[in-house]
């Protein structure tokens, strides 16, 4: 709680919501224009399962909701999830293991590279562990079986909404770095 608190006054224009992120889809928030997240890695525990998918990584079951709330996604994903390497490579390359071939065949989702950026010119500023990590894309508006959600208010489309980052999580583990999902709205200027 105190954590939302302090974000409130950084990030008053904000919509702070703590909530596991499996329930995300049920609250109502309408659609977003973009998804951003660093979700938590790999099997972790989780109270069910996101819309289409029933593999065991949590950031795909991350990307899975955000699918159905935004036109646009951006993720920060530890290398072994993401579909191609290129942070540390000696050149860009597409690989897909059998757990992201399975999220891509059972959510009709494909995640491309994102800028183009080495992630690996980061390593020593990371904390204790150091991951490799891609950014990873998605324009899930030009997916065929996009879930579509209802158009939010006008008056709520203007601000941003902070999500609380995995199954479980407690209003005190929202963080505003890693393990965070951000989506955005752009501002309503039809007013």
């Amino acid at each position: 709680l105190a954590t939302i608190t302090v974000g409130r006054k950084i990030l008053p224009e904000a919509t702070w919501v703590c909530a596991d992120v499996l329930a995300v889809p049920d609250l109502g928030l309408g659609e977003f224009d973009t998804a951003i997240s660093n979700p938590p890695f790999g099997n972790i525990a989780r109270t069910g399962d996101a819309p289409g998918y029933t593999g065991s990584r949590f950031e795909y079951h991350v990307i899975a909701i955000a699918s159905t709330l935004a036109q646009f996604g951006a993720f920060i994903l530890p290398q072994a999830s993401a579909p191609f390497r290129y942070s540390g490579a000696p050149y860009y390359t597409e690989v897909r293991d059998r757990e992201c071939a399975k999220f891509e065949q059972q959510t009709r989702i494909q995640l491309g590279p994102g800028a183009g950026f080495d992630t690996s010119i980061y390593t020593d500023d990371w904390r204790g562990v150091s991951p490799k990590v891609e950014v990873a894309v998605c324009d899930f508006a030009e997916r065929a079986v996009r879930a579509e959600t209802p158009p939010a208010p006008a008056a709520a489309r203007a601000s941003p909404v902070l999500l609380a980052p995995h199954a479980g999580a407690r209003c005190s583990e929202v963080r505003l770095k890693p393990d965070t999902t951000y989506l955005g709205r752009k501002p309503d200027t039809t007013n």
